[in-house]
């Protein structure tokens, strides 16, 4: 497996983590520079900094996360199909560790939601559509509503912005749009 073939890194000299190439994982060994310090012997060996991630200290490297939020938003694919594909390429990690990197990406992702999310609602006109969905509670199923809009000015960014309510009221547009009047057609 992937695992076996990851050597233990000593005293923080190398990082490995599983990575993504497009077909298939392997590991990826990032080697970090220890030097001793000339003006202070006593403080150790001192090593440089590792780069920025998304996830610092996480497990996995940058590739692999975003191969698997494709495979979650872009293919559908439930995430213990994901670990099934990723057990076959040899690297093993449950389904819990999958779905807390999926909600921490989307935590960390966040602020670039909110600001396409501002972008769109700032263009004059909106294409804006809800659609029904049932929403699983004790005993029965409740009506819900997924809120589409887009941007129809044709030069405006192309983003699709989804909004999740629990009813259909106007009180809904207004609260999403934050808008001082909704005009209707």
């Amino acid at each position: 497996s992937l695992a076996d073939r990851m050597p233990q890194s000593r005293r923080g000299e190398a990082s490995l983590l599983p990575a993504r190439r497009p077909g298939s994982c392997y590991v990826k060994r990032t080697r970090y520079l220890k030097r001793a310090n000339p003006k202070d012997p006593k403080s150790g060996m001192v090593r440089a900094l590792a780069k920025p991630s998304i996830l610092p200290g996480g497990k996995f490297d940058e590739s692999l996360l975003a191969w698997i939020i494709v495979e979650k938003f872009g293919f559908y694919q439930p995430l213990y199909r994901i670990a099934e594909k990723l057990k076959l390429e040899g690297v093993q990690v449950s389904r819990q560790t999958l779905s807390k990197v999926v909600l921490t990406i989307g935590e960390k992702l966040q602020p670039l939601y909110e600001e396409m999310r501002r972008k769109t609602l700032a263009n004059r006109c909106l294409h804006v559509d809800e659609t029904p969905i049932k929403l699983q509670q004790k005993g029965k199923c409740k009506q819900c509503y997924v809120w589409l809009y887009l941007a129809a000015d044709p030069n405006a960014p192309p983003y699709h912005i989804y909004e999740f309510c629990d009813d259909r009221s106007q009180t809904v547009s207004y609260t999403h749009l934050t808008l001082p009047t909704i005009y209707s057609v």
